[in-house]
């Protein structure tokens, strides 16, 4: 009697993986990122609102009227308003 002939079938190696090494500093980096970009954005916010709390409406008044006057000149006041 022969038997049929069996191949051999060798375990396949798993995937590789990136060293964890590589992932931790990655993911710090990143964090380190989004907090100094979360700083930075905050700190802009109270620059504007001190500068907000100084401003004469009147020239707000008058830039809103000159920045009008610009549209009018153009014909685009329908347009764009």
């Amino acid at each position: 009697m022969v038997l049929p002939a069996v191949m051999a079938i060798e375990p396949s190696e798993p995937p590789a993986q990136p060293p964890s090494g590589w992932l931790s500093l990655f993911v710090g980096v990143a964090l380190l990122a989004a907090v100094i970009a979360a700083a930075l954005r905050f700190s802009e916010e109270r620059a504007f609102i001190r500068l907000a709390e100084r401003a004469e409406p009147w020239w707000l008044m008058a830039a809103l009227l000159l920045q009008a006057a610009t549209y009018v000149a153009q014909g685009r006041t329908s347009a764009t308003w």
